[in-house]
């Protein structure tokens, strides 16, 4: 049952059935009073108007009952509440708190509230008049509002959003303003002025917005412009264009009266000068649709940078750079996590490795879907002589099988590797693995393949594995505890396959299972399977060769 349907109830025994009229005393249709019995009322008037005086009484004899019946409902809650009855306010209030869904993360350009995730405070206070009085009270319930401004409901909800704001006291903010992907065109848009009275009133409290999220029409972003105020507690500002093919051309992002200056950024489509804020304490970026230029003047601009993303970036025509490009390298001492998403070509990546050194980095992740520039990342490696642990390639092509070998050579010191060549790619992991396996015990040579090693994931989607290169990858397992062993401790295979099409799984040879029990036996991490599949294909393989006649004893290790 919904908690809203207790307030339902409420108003429908407030109703009165003989005249529809809730709340207050019938009002009854005028008439002139009749003089047709010698000047006098007829008959059938006074019984009306004698009626009339009982209904009225018996009105208020009604609301009389009604106020004692919710009375009493009301000290009947308060003695039958486990909580309100036994439990200080104060600490009811830090239950309700403990009733809201997390608070989106500062640092998440993904999060999304679920369509109920908004409605928590609203059902606590529809229970009873006791909670609704504490949840009402409790500002902490109140500082994250989600709306959709092109819901045909927005003009109620308006009213909704001026009392929660209200109830938020002077904390932070957090707003989630968005227009959904798939309008419903059997609804009617609120009108424009609705939609500006709205972007009013959470202008209205600009100087307390924490968190700003937007997915908007480029032509409403200059809405949100603020109040008179000077003030700006901006931690995160989020502004995805619902109309991102439009939004480079007629996007705008300005504040008033004072220019915010956040930690946390994450705007695509836009043009780099059309956001208005303070650069030099923006600590996380992540930007989409940018030229070549624009990547280089963040850089310039923002010291503070330690997680940066680039996604979807391209290289100016000539004479339509926004900034000039530099002659020089960019060097950047904060950046630590660096992701460069789907680039235009090699080109691009290639020119943009020539002209930056990050000297503190230590995660790169890359989804290309283009040939590897490994030249120019080796170039990068080396000029920045920075420390990489963890490298994520996804969706890259190769030249050579051995390109990125020639990659690992540069970036001795990483911990973590996660590979995904491109669906279209015929690259092999064969010499990958084999120089792995070679190399598992260092010998006294300066160029030790990856002697840091411990995780290695690698996506497959055509499942051309040699499965005897796997095992070995580890090492002999009786040198475990040797100290010049690569402390390489797990190692997942994750695979593919087009099921619409019944692609037939490729089990693992029989002969390879004994020794993949033997590394599982030992302690070591290894999964390899279909995980969209939730498919274990070292437990179906052994599964398939018992079926088809394989007397071998695998171990009971596959449990």
């Amino acid at each position: 049952m919904d908690p809203g349907d207790n307030l339902t109830e409420e108003l429908t025994a407030r109703t009165c059935r003989a005249c529809g009229h809730s709340f207050s005393y019938g009002h009854f249709e005028e008439y002139q009073q009749c003089r047709i019995s010698d000047g006098e009322p007829c008959g059938v008037c006074n019984k009306l108007k004698h009626l009339e005086s009982q209904i009225l009484e018996a009105k208020r004899t009604l609301d009389e009952l009604v106020s004692r019946y919710q009375g009493l409902k009301t000290q009947r809650n308060n003695i039958h509440d486990p909580v309100t009855s036994r439990i200080p306010p104060e600490i009811v209030s830090y239950i309700f708190q403990l009733c809201l869904p997390p608070l989106p993360s500062e640092s998440d350009p993904l999060y999304t509230l679920g369509k109920e995730e908004n409605s928590e405070p609203l059902k606590l206070g529809a229970v009873c008049r006791a909670w609704r009085k504490i949840a009402w009270a409790t500002p902490r319930l109140w500082t994250v509002l989600r709306f959709c401004i092109s819901a045909a409901s927005l003009p109620a909800r308006c009213d909704l959003a001026e009392q929660w704001l209200v109830r938020s006291g002077c904390l932070p903010l957090t707003f989630y303003i968005f227009t959904p992907i798939i309008n419903d065109d059997r609804k009617l848009p609120p009108s424009p002025d609705i939609v500006n009275s709205f972007i009013k009133l959470v202008n209205q409290y600009s100087s307390r917005w924490y968190q700003l999220r937007l997915t908007v029409p480029s032509s409403l972003l200059f809405l949100f412009c603020g109040d008179s105020t000077s003030d700006s507690t901006l931690r995160t500002l989020q502004i995805f264009p619902s109309d991102w093919n439009e939004a480079r051309s007629i996007g705008h992002f300005s504040l008033n009266n004072v220019k915010p200056s956040p930690a946390n950024v994450f705007i695509s489509a836009f043009a780099f000068n059309s956001v208005d804020i303070e650069w030099n304490h923006v600590t996380q970026v992540e930007l989409g649709n940018l030229q070549l230029d624009e990547c280089f003047e963040l850089l310039k601009r923002a010291p503070k940078l330690n997680r940066c993303k680039f996604h979807n970036f391209s290289r100016s025509l000539p004479g339509e750079e926004q900034f000039p490009v530099p002659e020089y390298t960019i060097i950047h001492h904060q950046i630590r996590i660096f992701d460069l998403t789907y680039p235009a070509d090699s080109d691009v990546v290639s020119f943009f490795c020539d002209k930056v050194r990050f000297p503190a980095l230590v995660v790169l992740s890359c989804a290309f879907e283009c040939f590897l520039p490994t030249e120019s990342l080796v170039s990068f490696f080396k000029r920045s002589s920075c420390l990489i642990e963890q490298l994520s390639l996804d969706s890259v092509l190769f030249d050579d099988d051995d390109d990125i070998i020639v990659l690992l050579r540069a970036i001795p010191s990483l911990r973590r590797l996660e590979l995904q060549p491109h669906i279209w790619s015929d690259y092999s992991p064969d010499h990958l693995f084999e120089l792995l396996a070679s190399t598992s015990i260092a010998d006294d040579d300066e160029d030790t393949f990856l002697p840091g090693l411990r995780s290695f994931s690698y996506y497959e989607e055509q499942q051309d594995i040699r499965w005897n290169h796997v095992p070995k990858i580890y090492g002999p397992l009786c040198e475990l505890d040797n100290p010049r062993r690569r402390p390489l401790n797990s190692v997942q295979i994750h695979l593919d396959r087009d099921e619409e099409r019944e692609e037939p799984l490729k089990y693992i040879d029989k002969d390879v299972l004994p020794q993949l029990f033997s590394i599982l036996e030992a302690g070591l991490d290894l999964t390899i399977g279909y995980p969209d599949e939730d498919l274990d294909l070292i437990k179906a393989s052994m599964k398939y060769h018992e079926e088809a006649g394989d007397d071998e004893d695998y171990s009971s290790s596959e449990e």
